[in-house]
């Protein structure tokens, strides 16, 4: 399964302007501290912008790319970072 950066832009990319895919389908885990799991899910409908090496939120924040954990779409993984706990 291809990863990196160029790989999280290209499925945020492709949920928000391809056909058959809408950004309700992808849910995007990230490394959360402040989470009793240590980890949060965000429904793709959050995230507005892929670039520049952060996820660009609804909300205004920013999530650094090396803090995406997991990518999914319709139970399908997309993208899971190496050594992710």
């Amino acid at each position: 399964m291809p990863g990196g950066k160029a790989r999280i832009k290209e499925i945020v990319d492709e949920h928000a302007h391809r056909q058959g895919l809408a950004p309700d389908d992808l849910m995007v885990e990230v490394a959360d501290r402040q989470a009793p799991s240590g980890a949060r899910v965000l429904s793709g409908r959050e995230v507005v912008a892929a670039r520049g090496g952060f996820l660009e939120l609804r909300d205004g924040a920013s999530i650094p790319y090396h803090k995406v954990r997991k990518m999914t779409s319709r139970g399908r993984v997309l993208y899971e970072r190496p050594g992710a706990r």
